[in-house]
């Protein structure tokens, strides 16, 4: 069985451009949300309870539907 060498473009290579090996891993979006929602959390001054309000928040934000619902 012939083995298969990942192919880099030369001329890819020359811009500078990281390629697929080069890159750094993705945060996924969950984990995007967990740090955004602390984040919120201690803008508010760490309050006690309701942490679904920071989660949402930080969730509505990064998925850009923040303010997207019309109010009728």
């Amino acid at each position: 069985m012939a083995s298969r060498a990942l192919k880099i473009d030369p001329k890819k290579a020359a811009t500078g451009q990281p390629q697929p090996s080069q890159q750094a891993p993705a945060v996924n979006l969950e984990e995007q949300i967990a740090i955004r929602a602390y984040q919120l959390w201690e803008e508010r001054g760490r309050p006690i309870g309701s942490p679904e309000v920071d989660w949402r928040n930080a969730e509505e934000e990064l998925r850009g539907t923040a303010g997207s619902a019309t109010a009728a």
